[in-house]
């Protein structure tokens, strides 16, 4: 990874949420860390499919989002009306939803949850 960014600085790397990709030569380093939400729907459906009926919610809002945007490709808008509607209100209130329920989830541990729900 050090070698194909060369120099360059970044200020963000997505990824399936893999945490090595924040160390660059074992040196951890000032980025911001997005995960990738297509990964990240595939854990909770993983779990919904094992029976974590907690997982649900998260399928839920995550389908939300991407109906959006396949409305957005449906109505063939530009770039910047995209752009408008990703940080429109009704999206930050689906996106606030995700983070309300995920810190709900973090700060009730529950013996009875699934490795792969608490991952």
């Amino acid at each position: 990874l050090k070698e194909f960014l060369g120099d360059a600085k970044i200020k963000s790397l997505q990824s399936d949420g893999y945490n090595v990709y924040m160390y660059l030569d074992n040196e951890l380093m000032d980025i911001e860390h997005l995960c990738c939400l297509a990964h990240a729907r595939a854990k909770f459906k993983y779990a919904y499919d094992q029976g974590s009926l907690q997982a649900r919610i998260f399928l839920e809002l995550i389908a939300k989002l991407y109906g959006m945007e396949d409305t957005y490709r449906r109505e063939k808008l530009t770039s910047d009306e995209i752009y408008h509607r990703r940080n429109s209100k009704e999206t930050t209130e689906i996106i606030d939803k995700i983070r309300t329920e995920l810190y709900d989830l973090l700060a009730n541990p529950d013996e009875s949850r699934s490795e792969l729900m608490s991952k």
